[in-house]
């Protein structure tokens, strides 16, 4: 028997509950009719599904209804899964990106110039000093009031401001050197397409001679039958 899922024949609310069906209806501004509507079910059979207050849990056939009408997993609306849809639970499981990192990049992905910002994030994630810039990000020092702060690397630890001015300078030297790498990519691609353009432009007027010294041949056999 799936998790969540009661003798009865519906889903019981999860530790996170079914407070997902509420975060829905009012990111969608539905009243509860509304969302009641899309389950196929009563306003109140509703509004017991979305308090999780039901001792029969929320019937299959609703939860179906919910998942298609706000494009989320089953798995989801019961508390199972924090990733919306099971394309997302994959990625998550396997880079350890967050749902909302995720469709973050799906919607980059679809917008205008989308194409190109994403192959700027993936040379931005191969650049050599990525990891690195990472790392300084989040050991930078937050805490103030002249506390001693221990450097990446180092055994003592320094003054705040010397080490705030330090990672300072190491992150900024950290990002000049992806912006290189990124620079020196885009523009080795450039010359790499201006040569595949030139050989290509020689392949085609190769294969254009040919076929004009092919017509000459065959022109010149029929003369010669004649």
């Amino acid at each position: 028997m799936p998790k969540n899922h009661t003798k009865r024949g519906g889903y019981q609310r999860d530790a996170k509950g079914f407070g997902r069906l509420y975060d829905l209806r009012i990111k969608k501004n539905d009243t509860l009719e509304d969302a009641a509507r899309h389950a196929n079910c009563s306003r109140q059979s509703y509004e017991i599904y979305e308090k999780g207050t039901g001792k029969r849990g929320v019937p299959f056939d609703v939860l179906n209804e919910l998942r298609k009408y706000y494009g989320v997993s089953i798995d989801y609306l019961t508390g199972i899964s924090s990733f919306r849809c099971p394309e997302n639970d994959y990625v998550g499981k396997r880079t350890g990106l967050i749902d909302s990192s995720i469709i973050k990049l799906r919607r980059i992905a679809r917008k205008k110039n989308g194409t190109r910002r994403i192959v700027t994030m993936n040379r931005l994630i191969n650049a050599p000093q990525f990891e690195w810039l990472l790392e300084l990000l989040w050991g930078y020092p937050q805490n103030d009031g002249g506390v001693p702060v221990l450097l990446l690397g180092e055994d003592s630890p320094v003054p705040y401001e010397m080490a705030r001015a330090t990672y300072d300078m190491m992150i900024k030297n950290a990002i000049d050197d992806i912006l290189k790498y990124i620079h020196d990519y885009k523009e080795n691609e450039s010359r790499l397409d201006a040569e595949n353009g030139i050989k290509q432009i020689r392949v085609s007027k190769d294969k254009l001679d040919a076929f004009i010294k092919n017509l000459h041949d065959i022109h010149g056999e029929a003369m010669k039958r004649k």
